[in-house]
């Protein structure tokens, strides 16, 4: 008897490596997209938050420079002292010259707190920094042992 029988092809193995290749290959670039799009939020609100910082820098840049202008120009002091207060600023005096003391607010949580004192014609920077003003909440959620137990299990000698 003849054998008529046409070769078979065997394709449900391929069949399910090229579904379990594009199941992953779909999965991936749904993480992918996910982890772009995160990415791209932190990148715009680390660049906001940068951008919010050097904004008050320029600002005390400019309030020194005036006051700086105004000191070495001669002006009264009574002149120095309007405007600082106009920046929301203090001035005090001493036996050696006049310190300023004046903050930017950079955003909520914080701000830049300059310091200058102006003797003998001479401006000098004290203080320039960004500071913590946000409010401070202490977590005390997590129970610390405090070494008690260890007196109920042995009892007390």
């Amino acid at each position: 008897m003849e054998n008529n029988r046409s070769p078979k092809i065997n394709v449900g193995g391929a069949s399910i490596v090229v579904i379990f290749c594009v199941l992953c290959l779909s999965i991936f670039s749904i993480l992918a997209l996910l982890s772009a799009n995160s990415e791209k939020k932190l990148a715009l609100k680390s660049a906001s938050a940068v951008e919010n910082y050097y904004m008050a820098d320029v600002s005390c840049a400019k309030v020194a420079q005036t006051v700086a202008d105004l000191y070495l120009s001669g002006a009264a002091d009574k002149d120095i002292e309007e405007y600082v207060y106009s920046v929301f600023g203090s001035v005090g005096r001493s036996a050696d010259g006049i310190s300023v003391s004046y903050s930017w607010k950079v955003d909520e949580q914080q701000e830049i707190f300059v310091d200058l004192s102006l003797l003998d014609k001479e401006v000098r920077v004290n203080a320039w920094q960004a500071r913590y003003v946000g409010d401070w909440e202490i977590d005390d959620s997590i129970e610390v042992w405090d070494g008690l137990f260890l007196e109920d299990m042995f009892g007390e000698e």
